[in-house]
């Protein structure tokens, strides 16, 4: 059913299952898109010989099984179309034949939207990640920041006073700079003093 969701929704919709649950699907993921490289490799070995062919044969195999077999435990989240899509040709695959395997590039519809859930995760995982220094020093941070950009104003302020010379404004920007990058820290909780003791 969530399958077929708009990809907003779908986003949604996974972040509330990952956080009732408290389960990412980013392993199967990694091990889908890992197995993917390797038979990439794999496949386009030349020349294919007939210990290659029985490799890819088994390697394409332990993929079916693995990430699109509906009892798997790794089976991964596609969208209808992809499954429909791949299930079909598999279904028109020989089961006699030696090379019954399919191109890497077949896989590249999964692969694109493995690799879109992947990053997903990676944004849910950095969001709810605590930062360094904890809500105290967060608040020094912020306030050492604004300190920061207060000083970075002053030159510029001296420098429009005195008929704009340029040179005063340049010395500010340093501090400036330093006091965004220290408020912005000291938002998400991450202290630059760490570095410093």
């Amino acid at each position: 059913m969530w399958r077929d969701l708009h990809p907003a929704a779908r986003w949604w919709w996974l972040t509330v299952q990952c956080c009732a649950t408290g389960r990412e699907h980013a392993v199967e993921l990694l091990y889908f898109d890992a197995w993917l490289r390797a038979y990439s490799v794999l496949y386009d070995a030349t020349p294919r010989s007939r210990h290659s062919a029985a490799e890819l044969q088994a390697s394409f195999n332990f993929a079916l099984a693995t990430f699109l077999h509906p009892s798997s435990l790794l089976e991964l989240n596609t969208s209808a179309a992809i499954r429909t899509d791949l299930d079909a040709a598999v279904a028109v695959l020989p089961a006699s034949a030696r090379e019954a395997f399919l191109p890497p590039a077949q896989f590249a519809p999964l692969h694109a939207e493995v690799h879109d859930a992947l990053h997903d995760s990676l944004i849910r995982f950095l969001k709810h990640q605590r930062g360094n220094g904890g809500r105290e020093r967060g608040w020094l941070a912020l306030a050492i920041g604004a300190v920061a950009v207060a000083v970075g104003w002053v030159p510029c302020a001296i420098g429009v006073g005195l008929d704009g010379q340029r040179g005063w404004r340049a010395l500010g920007l340093p501090f400036f700079f330093l006091g965004v990058v220290v408020f912005y820290g000291g938002l998400f909780n991450v202290s630059g003093l760490e570095f410093w003791t």
